[in-house]
């Protein structure tokens, strides 16, 4: 169906501990907009959970570049959360939280502390910001995440560190900043969600960055930072102790990025070009074929004949035409 073809959700393969794992894709259900789509998802989820709540089971929520855009809000959690069997609730034995980003802290992170993660439950929380990191959890041979949920770490990078997200109010938070040719990676070393210390992951595509500038924090015009502007309205600001070559970097990947997309452009338009179509046939060519068609000479009445065979041939005319060498071609024929 439509939902399952989004892979959203689905049971694959077993744990460390031989226990099943369930995988929730979250930026996936970009798309399920209305409310049908909304309950049919639902039941999709319980009934592929059905199978598998009976026992322990492990549950990875695949945060990666989940964001607003992808339309989940915090009443679809609460509903699902209410709807969940408690058999379901008592058996989650370990949620694997992978590539938790700030976007599910600032939206998030406090209502669903207070409305669904009790203490016992907290305890069953992990979190899992590498494919080495979730192999502690379920071997690399058994693990199911998307292919662009992990392919960041197998892209060449520039690393570095020490570097800082700088927040309001002159806030800094250790990070590490990795910049490859696709994207530009901040994880933020030691922060808070759920109520636990963990690192977020949050990742900027190169494409979509508008703008990058140093400039000075409002609240301290000592404070340089590096200001990335991206999508529509959003803004990271970086701090390192090397300013000037993070933004010659993040210049250099997005003026890569464009004129790949340039190159694939121009490719694109002369690929177009080289695929002619029987409107593309100019007009002087027929024009040639059925005037030498009357010529007095009979070799020349044979070349325009299949010159003709041969435009019928490749542009599909609905005729049959075939070219022959030795065809006596009648001069001011009128079934030609």
């Amino acid at each position: 169906t439509y939902l399952e073809e989004k892979k959203f959700f689905y049971k694959s393969g077993m744990s460390k501990e031989q226990r099943p794992v369930l995988y929730f894709i979250a930026r996936n259900c970009e798309g399920i907009d209305n409310d049908d789509d909304h309950e049919n998802a639902m039941y999709l989820v319980l009934k592929t959970m059905q199978s598998v709540f009976t026992k322990p089971y492990e549950f990875v929520f695949d945060a990666t570049m989940f964001k607003e855009e992808h339309g989940l809000q915090l009443s679809h959690f609460t509903k699902f959360y209410k709807f969940l069997p408690d058999g379901a609730k008592k058996n989650l034995a370990r949620l694997i939280i992978y590539n938790p980003n700030s976007y599910i802290k600032d939206t998030f992170s406090r209502s669903i502390q207070t409305k669904i993660i009790s203490r016992k439950n907290a305890k069953k929380i992990v979190f899992a910001t590498s494919l080495k990191e979730l192999s502690a959890y379920i071997d690399d041979k058994n693990y199911a995440l998307p292919e662009d949920s992990y392919s960041f770490e197998k892209e060449e990078q520039t690393t570095i560190s020490p570097a800082w997200v700088v927040h309001s109010h002159h806030n800094l938070k250790e990070a590490v900043i990795k910049l490859s040719n696709t994207k530009l990676c901040v994880v933020s070393k030691k922060d808070t969600i759920f109520g636990l210390t963990a690192k977020l992951v949050d990742y900027v595509d190169i494409s979509r960055i508008s703008n990058v500038k140093i400039e000075s924090h409002q609240n301290d015009s000592s404070l340089e930072q590096v200001v990335v502007e991206y999508d529509i309205s959003s803004k990271m600001a970086l701090k390192t102790e090397m300013n000037k070559q993070l933004l010659m970097n993040i210049k250099a990947s997005v003026t890569r990025q464009q004129n790949e997309k340039n190159l694939a452009s121009v490719t694109s338009d002369t690929t177009d070009q080289n695929t002619m179509r029987q409107e593309d046939i100019p007009g002087s060519v027929l024009n040639m074929c059925f005037l030498n068609l009357e010529s007095k000479f009979p070799k020349t009445r044979n070349e325009a004949y299949n010159l003709l065979a041969a435009l019928a041939e490749q542009f599909d005319f609905p005729m049959i035409l075939l070219e022959a060498d030795n065809m006596c071609v009648p001069h001011n024929t009128g079934e030609i």
